[in-house]
């Protein structure tokens, strides 16, 4: 669904933005955290493409996402791949959207606790921290 809307030009620029404000709290209101924070990353793609750009949301969407993997790291170290994610979508968004480097700190010192409290999934952790 998310990858149709972000490929809609058949709306004028205030329904799309209604229309992605609408999905994206849809995405804040699924039931596993797990979802959320997979759905909401993947909402910040609609709020960064040719047909609207507001890095503002974007921001936003990356701060509920973090404070969701906040949680599901105190559940298991092993949602450590979300944390991952994120860090990678910021990446990504880093050419179009500004990224505040404490954030991105927070992000990697959080990911490294988690990481202390369960190797076993450092693998992925390590991988994503040689690319940023």
């Amino acid at each position: 669904m998310i990858g149709g809307f972000s490929s809609m030009r058949c709306l004028s620029q205030d329904n799309y933005e209604t229309l992605v404000s609408e999905c994206t709290k849809y995405c804040s209101k699924l039931l596993r955290k797990q979802d959320q924070a997979q759905y909401l990353l993947m909402a910040c793609q609609m709020f960064n493409n040719a047909f609207l750009s507001d890095p503002q949301r974007v921001n936003e969407l990356h701060e509920k996402v973090f404070k969701v993997c906040k949680t599901l790291l105190k559940d298991t170290p092993a949602n450590l791949c979300y944390l991952a994610m994120l860090v990678r979508n910021r990446v990504l968004l880093s050419e179009t959207v500004e990224v505040n480097r404490e954030q991105i700190q927070r992000e990697l010192q959080l990911g490294e606790e988690a990481k202390r409290a369960g190797p076993e999934h450092s693998r992925l952790w390590d991988m994503t921290v040689s690319q940023v």
